[in-house]
């Protein structure tokens, strides 16, 4: 066995740049894998040990006003556990203090340095501000002429996401959440949020989500949502699931391309290698002894493969983490992975690559020694590939007629070329899409707009005639959208349609009137990631009350998630009169204690940072094309070259000269690669564009897909560029080999 596993191995490695993409593809596959999956396991389960020591809510609630609080919260008191919850947004300068209460039986603090203040000269601060702002333990901080000391800092279970009740979400660089005594809070002056935080107090899931449904019908609230329905909750987790999906996703596209790939490798080496084979069994070696050799060889190049792809991705994960920290309040940000994720990653993808190393050796192996000797290969004959090639070669001019045979006579090999062409694409478009998005979403949410600071109040305000023109009053309401038995939260915004600091356009770029619409017009996100068009019925829930209107038009540059009306046609359906608003927008800064206001650069600024990890990711995909389309297009070529060694000898002796050859027989991939992109272009943009719908319709947050044409045609010139690089390399290997090698006429 050991002189026959020698040989093999030497034959094996006369082909060292196909070994090294095998063990490139497998490593590849391994590392996409766990770079994702490292920080998402072992946070996964910290945020629900979290969520658990620090008694998350799992819903918050407001009570109407017109309705005794006191009896509503009594009687509640018997299945749940509740606390009420206050926020008073504080502004000193550039500075924002959203006061907080600490609570004593949900959504407690967790204390990451020192301790909640005890005095009323100290106070307790976000630990992302004071890294920001290099704030240290101990030191003085003045808010309104007022100093404290600075005695811990904490986290929020119920804020992983900076977005305070009422508010929009914060920048720790200038705002924070702040703990201060009862005395203190009571002090300052400033737009106060309250609202009750619950927990249920059984333990049974089951039980659990029936006690949360009964509560989504109590006519005592005015506002009820459940966790998952919490930005500032859900989006941690929201992010970690995502990430598990797409982890997978890497393993199972990039596992099943290396596993096509081994397989390919090992048809075309037993194909090249059968006569040895027959030896080998005519020796009396047994087809199982022969074929453990290979088998062996693979189980190296994979074990090796993905226990290096585990490492890299273990410290490549730390790209991941940073952007949680960035993105994320959250105290247990840690790598690690489950045993299921190893077995996924490393068992899984060892033991496949094994047996599709079996499945191609054991097609030749249980072919009988004569047969292997003589070199009988039935499918080498006149195949109905090779009859469709010489047909089509032939309708074509002579000297294109021998390269288009040698493609189209190997269609694994095309079939190969489409796939490379298809991921490269695809990856490339989805790349480019995600790191205009940012820009995208900006024009959208700035165009139309000329305004500085859109005022929301706590309460309905009387409008004021006189202001109208100056100012444009706006109604606006949490709604949530009925579609197929499930609910949808959006926000619906009536619009005083004599104002004009907000214009709404259509898809053709028109103006909507929205006193002349019948119906509302709805944000581009909720049109593309729920599939609602115009002129469909749209059926919302409003103050507890079931609506149906017609979808008139789609705006382009509204906010996501919108949904926009007339004004006075909102306030009918809210049964409140036609000159009362929630909220203004206008150039003039008007800010009290029951209003709330936020600038257009605040808003841009939020905007922007969200861009960050949309960003990330195109840089992500970048990276991956190359890497992908280089490995595949030289498989692709190498693939060639296997098929193409004796005819390059033959025309070598013809007296061709090498670049000769590699026109005929190299380059011919080149005109092929064009035309493929052409079919496989329109593919490509289509499943981008899934891409960015999933990852909306996941996230909740609506990323646009965007092209052009000039991207288009840039994606094929960078394809091009790949495939010029590696066959600049390959190139130089044909011409070694054409003057080497020598010939083998026997069959």
């Amino acid at each position: 066995m050991n002189l026959i596993r020698k040989q093999v191995y030497k034959n094996l490695l006369r082909n060292k740049g196909y070994i090294a993409v095998l063990f490139l593809v497998v490593l590849l596959t391994s590392f996409m894998y766990y770079f994702v999956e490292f920080s998402v396991d072992k946070n996964t389960t910290n945020l629900q040990s979290y969520v658990t020591e620090q008694q998350r809510e799992q819903f918050r609630f407001q009570v109407r006003s017109d309705v005794d609080e006191a009896k509503v919260i009594d009687q509640l008191g018997q299945d749940y556990v509740l606390e009420a919850r206050s926020i008073k947004k504080i502004s000193d300068g550039d500075q924002k203090y959203f006061f907080i209460n600490k609570t004593d039986h949900i959504n407690l603090p967790y204390i990451k340095t020192g301790r909640l203040p005890i005095t009323e000269s100290e106070i307790a601060l976000s630990p992302e501000f004071m890294q920001s702002n290099h704030i240290e333990l101990g030191q003085s901080l003045t808010i309104e002429d007022t100093t404290y000391t600075i005695s811990g800092s904490f986290y929020l279970p119920d804020y992983k996401v900076f977005i305070p009740f009422g508010d929009i979400q914060q920048d720790y660089d200038s705002a924070t959440f702040a703990i201060v005594t009862p005395k203190v809070y009571e002090k300052y002056t400033g737009k106060e949020e309250l609202y009750f935080a619950g927990k249920v107090k059984v333990d049974d899931d089951i039980e659990i989500e029936a006690k949360l449904i009964t509560l989504k019908g109590n006519s005592a609230f005015s506002y009820m949502v459940q966790t998952n329905e919490i930005t500032s909750h859900s989006q941690l987790q929201t992010g970690l699931d995502s990430n598990k999906i797409l982890a997978h996703t890497f393993l199972l596209i990039i596992g099943l391309i290396s596993l096509f790939l081994y397989y390919m490798f090992y048809k075309r080496f037993m194909m090249l290698h059968k006569q040895e084979f027959g030896c080998y069994k005519a020796l009396g070696f047994t087809s199982l002894q022969i074929s453990s050799v290979l088998v062996r060889f693979s189980l190296l190049i994979a074990a090796v493969g993905t226990l290096a792809g585990l490492v890299l991705g273990f410290f490549g994960s730390s790209i991941l983490l940073q952007l949680y920290s960035s993105s994320y309040s959250f105290p247990y940000l840690t790598r690690g992975i489950d045993v299921s994720s190893f077995c996924y990653g490393v068992v899984l993808v060892i033991a496949a690559t094994v047996l599709v190393t079996y499945i191609a050796v054991i097609q030749f192996m249980t072919q009988d020694g004569y047969s292997l000797l003589n070199n009988v290969d039935k499918t080498q004959n006149m195949s109905g590939a090779t009859a469709v090639a010489n047909k089509i070669a032939n309708l074509l001019p002579p000297r294109w007629r021998l390269p288009v045979r040698v493609v189209l006579r190997k269609w694994n090999t095309l079939l190969l070329s489409a796939l490379t062409i298809l991921i490269v694409s695809t990856l490339f478009i989805t790349s480019y899409s995600l790191y205009i998005s940012s820009g995208t979403i900006i024009d959208a949410q700035t165009t139309g707009r000329s305004y500085e600071y859109d005022v929301t109040y706590d309460s309905y305000q009387q409008d004021q005639e006189s202001l109208r023109v100056s100012r444009m009053y706006y109604l606006k309401e949490p709604i949530q959208i009925i579609q197929n038995e499930r609910q949808i939260p959006v926000t619906i915004v009536g619009l005083d349609t004599q104002g004009s600091l907000l214009n709404l356009y259509n898809l053709k770029n028109d103006l909507i009137q929205l006193d002349h619409v019948n119906g509302v017009v709805i944000s581009q996100g909720i049109n593309e990631l729920y599939g609602i068009g115009k002129g469909e019925a749209l059926q919302f829930i409003l103050d507890r009350k079931q609506i149906s209107v017609n979808v008139a038009d789609i705006v382009i540059n509204g906010d996501t998630n919108t949904i926009y009306l007339d004004k006075e046609e909102l306030a009918t359906k809210l049964g409140i009169a036609s000159d009362m608003h929630s909220g203004e927008l206008s150039n003039e800064y008007k800010h009290d204690a029951n209003s709330s206001v936020v600038t257009a650069k605040e808003k841009r600024a939020i905007i922007e940072n969200n861009a960050v990890s949309n960003r990330s990711s195109a840089v992500i995909n970048q990276i991956l094309g190359a890497v992908i389309g280089c490995l595949l297009l030289y498989i692709v070529v190498m693939l060639n070259f296997q098929d193409r060694t004796q005819d390059m000898v033959i025309l070598r002796l013809l007296g061709y000269k090498p670049r000769e050859i590699n026109r005929l027989l190299v380059d011919v991939y080149r005109p092929m690669f064009v035309i493929l992109y052409v079919f496989m272009s329109p593919i490509a943009i289509y499943i981008s564009a899934q891409i960015h719908r999933l990852i909306s319709i996941q996230t909740s947050d609506y990323i646009p897909f965007s092209t052009n044409g000039w991207f288009i045609m840039l994606a094929i010139v960078l394809i091009m560029l790949l495939y010029s690089l590696v066959v600049f390399f390959f190139k130089r290997k044909t011409y070694v080999w054409v003057r080497n090698e020598p010939i083998d006429i026997s069959h």
